[in-house]
């Protein structure tokens, strides 16, 4: 067992006030650099194509810093209002309903086994491939559920600059106590 006895405590908590307001400055000034760092990280690395690709750019677009001052304490997040980012930050379990076509007679989606090339028109729509085995007809689908695997985008961003966050602190902390 460690014990310590601090000399001096009431000097030292004296001297702290007096750095109080230069340490609330520069921890917000830290603070709101390493939440928009995260952000770019997140949005430039991860969403990306390191861990999913961009499709539509909703996930993406949707990333957003924010950093708040309480009475006692600074807040720094990232974060997003997009409901399925949890299922890929996490993984999961959806129970899917089945399915019925809305339009047309049947359901069609691509073969999983398919390797061959699809050719498209100019319309985008695609031309009848040389392999009937590319698509798979059905007129309805059963319950069914679907496992997603954990992708996360966030939490590996935010463990990938823990090193950069704890130096970014350390140094922001240190300047205004040497002051």
């Amino acid at each position: 067992m460690i014990q310590a006895v601090l000399v001096g405590g009431d000097k030292l908590k004296e001297w702290l006030k007096t750095r109080k307001e230069n340490l609330e400055v520069s921890t917000v000034r830290t603070m709101t650099m390493l939440v928009i760092k995260l952000t770019r990280k997140i949005k430039e690395e991860k969403l990306s194509g390191q861990v999913l690709k961009n499709r539509t750019g909703r996930l993406r677009r949707s990333i957003s810093p924010d950093v708040r001052v309480g009475h006692d304490d600074i807040v720094g997040k990232v974060s997003t209002n997009v409901v399925y980012a949890a299922i890929h930050e996490y993984g999961g379990t959806i129970n899917h309903p089945g399915s019925r076509p809305k339009n047309g007679l049947a359901l069609r989606w691509l073969n999983p086994g398919f390797q061959g090339p699809l050719r498209t028109g100019r319309s985008g729509k695609v031309i009848k491939s040389e392999t009937a085995s590319a698509f798979v007809f059905a007129k309805s689908t059963k319950p069914h559920k679907i496992v997603m695997p954990e992708r996360s985008f966030m939490r590996s961003a935010q463990a990938e600059m823990q090193p950069e966050i704890h130096e970014a602190f350390h140094d922001a902390f240190t300047e205004v106590l040497r002051t």
